[in-house]
């Protein structure tokens, strides 16, 4: 049996069932996670090579993850405390 390691499947129910469901979060906050997620995605399908859709869970890894923090601090213009909460946000409320 092939395991499915694609990625959207597991973000879209991290939305709906954890953010949603279980954390009760206000739309402004979830709208703030997807605003970031869509942000490195698009970054990530860049530097892949393939659309978000087809990113796997070995796709994405520190390394990766760390590109996309200096590449919107450096080519964006977000200053170090905006770079920091896009790092954070999945993990700031309780």
């Amino acid at each position: 049996m092939k395991r499915n390691n694609q990625l959207m499947p597991l973000v879209q129910s991290f939305f709906q069932e954890h953010l949603i469901m279980h954390r009760g979060l206000s739309q402004n906050t979830i709208m703030a996670y997807r605003d970031a997620l869509k942000l490195f995605f698009s970054f990530e399908s860049s530097r892949q090579n393939k659309t978000a859709h087809k990113l796997t869970l070995e796709d994405i890894n520190a390394h990766a993850v760390l590109d996309f923090l200096m590449q919107i601090e450096g080519k964006r213009k977000n200053g170090i405390i905006t770079r920091n909460l896009r790092l954070a946000l999945p993990f700031t409320h309780k």
